[in-house]
């Protein structure tokens, strides 16, 4: 009967987690800190996605189209203008419920 126990591999190595106790532990509180932070940024990350995915999800709920300008500044050119100009007309024509956000502002505030 061979095993890793009864090997001469595993007999050097049992011997030298024997032999160095101190270091033998230490090795495995590091491993298992090691776990622990890849497991703890796992379930940061998820929290993290699951908050904004929510923020987002409340923040849109009842939108049914959104139409943003290509500038960073919020600011929308010409054919912008026109596009949305075009589609207020196709939204009154339905007698829909809409509104314009004439200039887009992130404060960084949630209440706003």
């Amino acid at each position: 009967m061979s095993g890793p126990s009864s090997s001469g591999m595993g007999l050097i190595a049992w011997r030298s987690v024997v032999r160095h106790k101190g270091r033998s532990a230490f090795l495995a509180l590091c491993v298992v800190i090691g776990v622990a932070f890849v497991a703890g940024t796992f379930v940061l990350t998820d929290s993290i996605k699951t908050v904004y995915t929510r923020l987002f999800d409340d923040a849109y709920k009842g939108v049914a189209l959104s139409v943003r300008s290509r500038s960073d500044l919020g600011s929308m050119d010409a054919r912008g203008r026109e596009i949305v100009e075009a589609l207020v007309k196709v939204m009154r024509h339905l007698n829909s419920t809409f509104g314009v956000l004439k200039k887009e502002r992130c404060t960084g505030d949630p209440a706003r």
